[in-house]
């Protein structure tokens, strides 16, 4: 698994910090690349304790403000990956996913992770299908999509300016095709804000939870065995402390409060 820690990444964000700030921050770089280059040389619980300690240090970093990117959130990922806490792992490399898609180790350590869970839910036919025709979507990050629906948006009234001086049909049909991706690309970039805002993606981050057929104790377990740390769903509603959620595979059930986390 390829975990090593970004820091020269991480390091080209000073330039908006003060210098007292930038050297602050210096020093917490330093030592969380230290406690992690111990922990890749320890092993057992010993290799646990110092990938735990890197990650108290990135979610108090992250926590601040300061460094809320998609690097960070690798590296908070990949430190909870070795300390074995799978679900916040999972919950971290999907948020650095949407910052920074198709990074390649990243994309490596998440596959690594999800085959190491105990439940697969296998994805039903219906998101198979919308993964396969909106793949650009899950591939390009929110940033790239905004930057197509802004150069697609000009465009369109580049080529009608153009065809106003000049009638061309070519142009027509450049505005025309121009307009059709900005708006495909303008829903799909609504639609990661909406997202952000609702915060409906989830993984459970317990080591293993009863999920129960309706919101309290005592309505039976909906999975025999429970569940565990890692598996992902959609949130769908709350009552009272319970969460029903839909899992990847089509299949609802309530989650107790306290038992997942979002993105």
């Amino acid at each position: 698994m390829n975990t090593r820690i970004l820091i020269l990444l991480i390091i080209t964000l000073f330039v908006a910090v003060s210098p007292a700030s930038a050297s602050e921050s210096l020093t917490w770089l330093e030592t969380a690349d230290s406690l992690y280059q111990e922990a890749l040389l320890s092993s057992g619980t010993d290799r646990e304790i110092l990938a735990q300690r890197v990650a108290a240090i990135y979610e108090e970093a992250i926590f601040r403000g300061e460094y809320w990117n998609g690097y960070a959130l690798y590296n908070l990922a990949t430190a909870y990956h070795l300390s074995g806490d799978l679900g916040r792992a999972i919950l971290n490399y999907r948020r650095a996913q949407q910052y920074i898609p198709g990074f390649s180790d990243l994309e490596a350590n998440l596959t690594t992770a999800l085959n190491q869970r105990i439940d697969k839910p296998e994805p039903g036919q219906k998101a198979e299908i919308m993964r396969a025709l909106f793949f650009w979507h899950y591939l390009l990050g929110t940033a790239t999509r905004r930057t197509v629906f802004v150069v697609s948006f000009v465009a369109v009234w580049v080529f009608l300016a153009f065809n106003s001086f000049r009638s061309s049909g070519v142009a027509r049909t450049l505005a025309g095709v121009s307009l059709v991706i900005s708006c495909i690309i303008g829903i799909s970039v609504g639609s990661d804000y909406i997202q952000s805002v609702k915060k409906n993606r989830g993984v459970i981050v317990a080591k293993e939870i009863v999920a129960r057929k309706g919101p309290g104790t005592g309505y039976s377990p909906a999975y025999e065995g429970g569940l565990h740390e890692g598996t992902e769903f959609k949130l769908l509603e709350h009552d009272r402390g319970w969460f029903r959620v839909r899992l990847i595979d089509g299949v609802e059930c309530w989650l107790p409060e306290g038992s997942f986390d979002t993105y």
